[in-house]
């Protein structure tokens, strides 16, 4: 499991080579084939190294034989300088704290756990199981996927917003505020909860069978400053992602504040509760595009039952969508009686709903041109 997650692990024992040997190949850590030179060594001979040389051995060892807390320290130690990506480090005692410490990611596994262990691990496995690992890898992955999706969010909204907004003032300064202080409120509100709920059902929904939540606690007492990996929060496909959101919905909105008197004959009242509605519900299409692109990802792979995933994204996705609607049916009827709103009809409901929907073929479309492009790149460098 944890080589198919692309994790790598290295065996360090303070029993003999010919010893280590068998429990590195008993357990699967080590394949006959990579029973090459330089994957098992004694901790002695690693130690006496010359730095650069230690460096360089860190990557291919994939045991250490007749090793000390300090032969521990000090591998984790050259892995990270190595840039080997995220390096984590699993003890059973409180002579390992100290590579704990230094690692990216702190495993403490045992029963009878320390309070000093506790604090020092990001992770603490309470009943003494190693198969434990992957189930928690597969968990981190499905929350920093989530709350990739929800940042998307969170910046197409914002950014939609503000961007349209001013375009507004710039070329209309007469004109009135195209969203209230109340509506921009209100929408990052129900997105927040909706986001935080959507997450919550997605997180609960695809937790793998053999990962009991009370068997595993996430420790967040040590502060997190270096991820390890110096990897930026906004990845390149996000980029993307929210680029071609916040053009769309900038769009829509300026052309909704410009043109909609014109091209749906509405007056002004309408017009606006009208804008609001559509803004709102261009969200909850981001929201499911996100849940259609997560099911797509590696993490589901191997044995994760695809089926029930997608079953529970669609209930998921139903039961935001149809709370979206009821709450935004909701205030518009109270708004519609306390403030300065109208009543949206089937019309409008259809209007606003269908321009929203258009975020799901713009989203492919936007999809396929880049990787049409970047298909063409590769044949050019190719050629």
């Amino acid at each position: 499991m944890c080589r198919e997650s692309g994790v790598e692990i290295k065996l360090m024992v303070d029993e003999d080579l010919h010893t280590a040997r068998l429990m590195a190949l008993n357990s699967g850590i080590l394949r006959i084939e990579e029973d090459l030179q330089g994957a098992i060594i004694e901790a002695a001979e690693f130690r006496s190294s010359l730095k650069e040389a230690q460096i360089s051995m860190s990557h291919k060892i994939k045991v250490l034989a007749n090793s000390t807390p300090a032969d521990k320290l000090l591998l984790v130690h050259c892995l990270r300088a190595n840039n080997c990506g995220l390096v984590a480090a699993t003890c059973t005692c409180i002579r390992d704290l100290p590579s704990l410490k230094e690692a990216d990611v702190g495993i403490f596994i045992g029963e009878n756990c320390a309070d000093l262990a506790k604090e020092d691990a990001d992770i603490t496995v309470v009943d003494s199981n190693f198969g434990m690992i992957p189930a928690i890898l597969i968990l981190g992955r499905y929350v920093c996927t989530n709350i990739d999706k929800f940042i998307q969010l969170q910046l197409i909204l914002n950014i939609s917003a503000f961007t349209s907004s001013f375009i507004l003032i710039i070329f209309n300064p007469a004109s009135e505020e195209q969203l209230t202080p109340f509506q921009l409120l209100w929408v990052n509100l129900i997105m927040e909860v909706l986001g935080a709920l959507f997450l919550a059902i997605i997180t609960s929904a695809v937790k793998p069978e053999s990962l009991e939540f009370h068997q595993v606690m996430m420790n967040c007492s040590k502060p997190t400053t270096n991820y390890g990996t110096g990897a930026p929060i906004i990845t390149k496909n996000m980029l993307m992602n929210i680029a071609v959101q916040s053009m769309f919905q900038v769009t829509l909105l300026l052309i909704l504040s410009m043109k909609g008197r014109v091209i749906f004959r509405l007056d002004e009242t309408l017009l606006r509760t009208m804008i609001f509605n559509s803004y709102v519900l261009c969200q909850v299409f981001v929201l499911i595009i996100s849940a259609i692109e997560i099911t797509k990802t590696s993490i589901f792979k191997g044995n994760i039952r695809r089926n029930q995933w997608r079953k529970c994204f669609f209930v998921a996705g139903v039961v935001i969508v149809g709370i979206t609607v009821a709450l935004q049916v909701i205030l518009i009827q109270i708004m519609s009686k306390i403030a300065h709103w109208k009543k949206l009809g089937m019309k409008q409901w259809s209007i606003s709903i269908g321009t929203a929907a258009l975020s799901l073929p713009i989203h492919y479309a936007a999809k396929l041109l880049s990787n049409s492009f970047q298909s063409f790149l590769i044949m050019c460098v190719r050629m």
